[in-house]
């Protein structure tokens, strides 16, 4: 199955990711076009067909489904493919955006890997926002299965996709800055991983939390000590956390238009999860 290069497909270019891993081409290529090896990284049901126009659905734990086509595929090269969500609510069609993955050799002292480059294209603000996060997470655990390395429990599976109402009221005020963008950014360091609490998507450190995202607000909620909580509320820089009448005395709520300081705010909360 062969194909040439595809021309531009309408939409910013808002998700681009890039990860290196140290298996050859043909093994990442497989875990990308492969029912049974797809559902070892990516969700536990998935549908491959792997021609032109062939169908690649998968649906995650959670019941949520994705549904595309195969474009092009190019063995061990290239692969693209149509997205879309079954969830009518979630305002992106089936088929709707396009997947477009290329699988470079990188040679190493251990051996043949493999330079993955993927980018997703046709998503509008504020949902660009929401798959950069989960395309970071499904690309890691990919690379795991790849290495041959346990990938553990899927952080996200219990994680609804969300809806175009509700999936970014925080991204549109922010100007492109997202929790996703940001919690990138830390799912590289010691011990973090991404999971949910109350329903929100959060981070956690060691399995403590220490930030997540209110969906109905917008604003970043980082956990800290209860003085340096009532100053950012003092100072007009955060507003108290207090879901349902209660309280939370160590969480501020950081809105989106001063997602500026979110990156410093993480900073302070991730050292604290560590009782630094």
């Amino acid at each position: 199955m062969t194909g040439g290069p595809t021309s531009a497909w309408p939409g910013p270019r808002l998700v681009d990711r890039r990860v290196s891993i140290a298996a050859p081409p043909s093994r990442v290529y497989a875990l990308l076009t492969d029912a049974a090896e797809l559902v070892r990284w990516m969700a536990p049901e998935a549908d491959v067909d792997p021609r032109p126009g062939g169908v690649i659905t998968w649906r995650h734990a959670n019941g949520d489904r994705v549904s595309g086509h195969f474009v092009e595929l190019v063995p061990d090269r290239r692969i693209v493919f149509t997205y879309g969500w079954d969830r009518v609510d979630v305002g992106i069609p089936p088929g709707s955006t396009r997947v477009e993955i290329t699988l470079t050799p990188a040679f190493t002292q251990a051996g043949t890997g493999t330079d993955l480059h993927l980018v997703h294209r046709g998503l509008s603000d504020p949902m660009a926002h929401a798959h950069t996060g989960g395309w970071t997470n499904y690309l890691g655990r990919l690379a795991a299965v790849a290495e041959e390395r346990d990938p553990g429990p899927d952080p996200l599976a219990g994680e609804r996709v969300p809806s175009a109402a509700t999936g970014g009221p925080g991204a549109a005020a922010n100007q492109g800055v997202s929790f996703d963008d940001v919690a990138a950014r830390w799912l590289h360091r010691a011990g973090v991983t991404r999971s949910t609490m109350m329903g929100l998507p959060c981070l956690r450190r060691d399995g403590t939390f220490f930030a997540a995202l209110d969906r109905r607000t917008g604003d970043l909620l980082v956990k800290l000590d209860e003085p340096g909580v009532t100053t950012l509320v003092d100072t007009g820089h955060a507003r108290p956390f207090a879901p349902a009448g209660r309280r939370f005395r160590q969480w501020a709520a950081v809105p989106a238009d001063l997602a500026d300081t979110w990156p410093d705010l993480l900073e302070k909360a991730y050292r604290r999860a560590d009782g630094a």
